[in-house]
This record gives C-alpha cells, sequence and structure tokens, in this order.
C-alpha cells in the first residue's frame, strides 16, 4: 500500500474541493480532530471545509511538503495557503497525523495548526 500516494490524493482532493474524492480516502467510522476540538466524522469534516472554505471560494494551496512514513501512517508538515476571491490570503504551517487501515483507507486524522493567522480571512 503506498502510503505516500494516498496522502498526496488526501490534500489533492481538499485543494480541488473534491468531497467525493476526500470521502472515498477514508474508511467506514473515520474521525477527525483540529487542534483541541471534539472528533467529527467525515460529513462534519466536509460540513466544515463547506462552510468556511468551498461555498465562499477559497482556494486552498500547499507548499513546502515534507511526509515521514510508518507503518499504517503518515506525518505531513506543510505550508497551506488560503486565497479568497478577493484577493486576501494567509498562511500557515500545519502539521498532519493520518492513520491507516489494512485497506490503504484512513481511519484518523489529526490537524495542528495555528488558527489565528487565518483571522485576516474572516474579518
Amino acid at each position: 500500500m503506498d502510503l505516500e500516494k494516498r496522502a498526496s490524493d488526501l490534500f489533492d482532493s481538499f485543494a480541488a474541493q473534491d468531497a467525493d474524492g476526500v470521502a472515498a480516502l477514508c474508511a467506514p467510522g473515520f474521525q477527525a480532530k483540529q487542534n483541541n476540538g471534539p472528533d467529527g466524522g467525515i460529513e462534519e469534516v466536509l460540513a466544515q471545509l463547506r462552510a468556511m472554505l468551498w461555498n465562499a471560494g477559497v482556494n486552498t494551496a500547499y507548499s513546502e511538503v515534507r511526509r515521514v512514513l510508518a507503518d499504517h501512517a503518515v506525518t505531513e508538515q506543510h505550508v497551506v495557503t488560503l486565497t479568497r476571491p478577493d484577493g486576501v490570503e494567509a498562511s500557515s504551517d500545519v502539521c498532519v497525523i493520518l492513520r491507516f487501515d489494512d485497506d490503504g483507507l484512513i481511519t484518523r486524522l489529526d490537524e495542528y495548526m495555528d488558527t489565528a493567522a487565518f483571522a485576516p480571512l474572516f474579518s
């Protein structure tokens, strides 16, 4: 199982605003957590993305990607840049830990970032 490709596919789907692509990479019972927030399933994750970014036309770009592969896990650090349609943008370093089942589906996503870095997008 090529976990590096699976991680790439996930972030490519996020950037393309492809909800079906994101969901297809996730196992039944998938759970995600951002910083110290509550756990949520795939529907909660997609609803949050739609409400905060996708429906507002915010573009997502990833750069400076660094990955560490382990058995059934990928830790990725990257810079995410979010850009509104009016050109306002904000960037932050992000760390994401992905856990996979034996079929290569994502069972858990833990994301850590400085959410305050994105405040200019929502003011």
